[in-house]
């Protein structure tokens, strides 16, 4: 995991959060792309509330299950009603995540815990391994190599690069242009919930917002 800042946006193609607006998928999932089980969505608005951006942020989720979040055994994959198109691009996606990390993918229908790879509204993924059947969705215009990297990233588990602690030392967020109701994408994660293998903060890494989102 410690290369996975080695990933760099490739061809993003467009921008995942117009796709999902435009799919109208936007608003039910976390920092626009991102599917959270109960238990995920009810600790980071608790750390949210408790910390105000404030504490120790980093990159991965985790929770009291650690490393029980992570693939620890690889990641098991299976094709549901995908198009040709998010195939070979979540096949390349996969081959250069393992190529930069220690993960290692299968196409495996009998496995326990898989992610289902689906031709769904917008692209989205849940975050890190949840246990059991999960879902990434490369629907339509999801079909770029960026794209697919950025998803799988967090079928992996990892966050927004945006949401570590340390983001307002790099950036700044001109929070007057945010859509309405959409602030709560650009929250920052805390320790409790986030690692981030300490890397350091990477503005080309696959994993950011571009500099208009």
């Amino acid at each position: 995991m410690e290369d996975y800042a080695k990933i760099k946006k490739s061809d993003m193609g467009v921008s995942i959060a117009g796709v999902n607006r435009d799919s109208k998928v936007g608003n039910a999932l976390f920092q626009g792309d991102m599917i959270l089980t109960k238990k995920q969505a009810d600790e980071i608005l608790e750390d949210i509330k408790e910390s105000k951006g404030n504490r120790d942020k980093r990159q991965a989720y985790r929770d009291e299950k650690y490393p029980g979040t992570l693939w620890s055994q690889g990641i098991n994959y299976v094709f549901w009603n995908a198009t040709n198109s998010a195939r070979r691009v979540f096949k390349k996606a996969a081959v250069i995540w393992s190529e930069n990390t220690c993960l290692e993918f299968k196409e495996d229908n009998s496995a326990t815990d898989k992610v289902y790879v689906v031709h769904g509204a917008g692209c989205w993924s849940h975050v890190g391994r949840i246990g059991g059947s999960q879902i990434l969705s490369l629907g339509d215009r999801c079909d770029y190599i960026g794209l697919g990297l950025h998803e799988l990233g967090h079928t992996i588990g990892l966050f927004h690069t945006q949401s570590r602690h340390d983001r307002d030392d790099f950036i700044t967020l001109h929070f007057e242009n945010l859509i309405d109701g959409w602030e709560d994408q650009f929250a920052k994660e805390s320790e409790r919930t986030n690692y981030n293998y300490n890397i350091t903060y990477d503005y080309g890494t696959v994993m950011h917002y571009g500099a208009t989102a």
